[in-house]
């Protein structure tokens, strides 16, 4: 007892940890704390914004994956319905007397194959008419170069050119006709679905065929894959004013902006001379307005194809609309940068194109076939909608 009492009583002794009272550990200050949330936000913000650029590409790389099987129901589908003794071709390349046949021995230059569209808060589909007076032709006719009274009815409808076979036949079953009084308008047999029930899915992708005749005889076909975007719209070009074969193009002005799915244009172009040396601007193509001269768009290349673009060199060559031996027919350029409002950089091969002298209005020019972006605030967008273009090497 006196042993515990004597413990008890001893004084404190400095320097023993044992008898140190327990001292609490400090916490962060209110600046740590803010500093901290500061950088979370910051890494949360950076990890968010990864998500939408991983969709992006997600969904270019399905695309793009799709692109294959695309092209290969096209062709399927050109095989069953397209009979080449229906498309036209110009009489310079079809064998006969003259002055037909003259160009019959060459490849003639790269056609749109007819096809149908459908114009925004319509219930029908129809194939684009370019209204010129009484005689009233489809767009792929006008664009082509084909005399007013040319053939060529559309044998491709709106689903036919659709990467979806799954879409609404409410329009279709209930047998009704189109509304629509403007000439042209197809049957509803035409019409799979309307403006409301296309804008139902947001991403589809739609082909347009493209087609020529080989000295051989035979033909051949090209695909273009376009993606189509939920209530994009999209401009004709306007051909009607003018109906010289090969020179429908010359002057490209929006005629239409109303179309839901991407329509082909086809631009007059050439390779442009240094000013100096008349020696060709390296992988330049250009359709810039001079006077007298055989272009004259008053729509600028770099608005309808800008960088990422591509673009497929229809072969037909020609001085001031007159025909000459086709070149590069089928070359696929790829717009790489913007020298001016209507001048373009491209990758592609050029070799064999002449050049064209803006300042003495002399020269060769010709036709590149381009899907212009859809329209923007009144103005064309900054997209291309082709993801491929498939043409027979």
């Amino acid at each position: 007892m006196r042993t515990m009492i004597h413990h008890l009583n001893t004084p404190h002794i400095p320097g023993d940890v044992r008898s140190e009272p327990l001292h609490r550990r400090g916490g962060f200050s209110l600046l740590e704390t803010t500093i901290a949330v500061g950088i979370l936000g910051i890494g949360l913000i950076m990890v968010a914004a990864v998500f939408p650029v991983a969709l992006t590409q997600h969904r270019n790389s399905t695309e793009q994956s799709l692109v294959i099987e695309v092209v290969s129901k096209a062709h399927a589908m050109l095989a069953a319905k397209i009979n080449p003794a229906d498309l036209w071709v110009h009489p310079a390349y079809v064998p006969g007397p003259l002055p037909g046949g003259t160009l019959s021995h060459l490849d003639s230059p790269w056609y749109l194959l007819p096809t149908v569209n459908l114009a925004m808060g319509n219930n029908c589909w129809d194939a684009m008419v370019q209204e010129s007076g009484p005689n009233q032709n489809f767009y792929a006719n006008w664009i082509n170069g084909a005399a007013p009274s040319t053939g060529n009815v559309p044998t491709l409808f709106g689903l036919d050119i659709l990467s979806d076979r799954l879409a609404p036949f409410r329009l279709l079953n209930t047998g009704t006709t189109c509304p629509m009084a403007m000439p042209g308008a197809l049957h509803a047999s035409a019409s799979p679905f309307t403006d409301d029930e296309l804008m139902e899915a947001p991403n589809r992708l739609v082909w347009y065929g493209f087609y020529r005749r080989r000295a051989s005889g035979s033909f051949e076909v090209a695909i273009a894959v376009c993606k189509q975007r939920r209530n994009l719209r999209f401009a004709e070009q306007d051909v009607s004013s003018d109906a010289t074969p090969y020179t429908l193009a010359s002057r490209p002005t929006v005629f239409r902006e109303d179309r839901r799915l991407p329509v082909p244009w086809r631009v007059t172009v050439a390779r442009p001379a240094n000013s100096i040396t008349g020696v060709c601007a390296p992988n330049q193509i250009s359709n810039a307005m001079s006077p007298g001269s055989a272009l004259s768009g008053s729509i600028g290349l770099a608005a309808l194809a800008p960088v990422g673009s591509k673009m497929m060199i229809s072969g037909a060559a020609q001085s001031f609309g007159v025909p000459l031996l086709p070149m590069a027919s089928g070359r696929i350029l790829t717009v790489s940068d913007i020298v001016d409002s209507h001048t373009v950089e491209v990758v592609g091969e050029l070799s064999g194109v002449p050049c064209f002298d803006f300042g003495v209005s002399m020269g060769v020019t010709f036709d590149v076939w381009v899907f212009p972006p859809a329209i923007e605030g009144g103005a064309v967008g900054r997209e291309s909608p082709v993801l491929d273009w498939k043409v027979p090497l």
